[in-house]
């Protein structure tokens, strides 16, 4: 079981399952992450899974109040895109069933879904969402890639 963590600033870009998620324990904080995800790859495939989620607060394990409470979703931003029943773009922000347990809760998120357009999917968002990442890494000297050398 986890608990007492905070999982803050990450940016998720082109993920086939949930981005962020609760699905155990108490006192787990998700805080300003952002998800960029438009479910097709370049070819126009699917990726994203149909249960795919940007950020997901669930008791997966069924533990109840005894166990999964005091857990809080903020300041989330992006946006998922995974295929509804027809195969068509959806929008799959936010999945919370377990908010009635005690203490969960979800304060203002700010899902923007950069990948949906009137026209249909935005692709690019995703390379906007990587470079902005990558921006970040190297503006804070961060390492990225397999760091082991023979």
């Amino acid at each position: 079981m986890s608990a007492f963590a905070l999982i803050e600033e990450n940016d998720i870009v082109h993920t086939a399952g949930s981005g962020v998620a609760i699905a155990n324990g108490h006192d787990i904080t998700l805080s300003s992450n952002s998800i960029v995800s438009c479910g097709r790859d370049s070819s126009g495939n699917w990726f994203a899974m149909p249960f795919a989620t940007a950020a997901v607060m669930w008791d997966y394990y069924g533990t109840g109040p005894g166990l999964f409470y005091n857990n809080l979703i903020t300041g989330t931003s992006g946006g998922l895109v995974r295929p509804n029943p027809q195969n068509n773009p959806m929008s799959s922000d936010l999945w919370t069933p377990d908010l009635t347990d005690p203490g969960n809760s979800v304060t203002p998120n700010a899902f923007s879904d950069p990948c949906m357009t009137t026209d249909g999917l935005n692709l690019q968002a995703e390379d906007a969402a990587r470079t902005s990442w990558a921006q970040k890494a190297a503006a804070e000297n961060e390492a990225i890639g397999d760091q082991h050398h023979d």
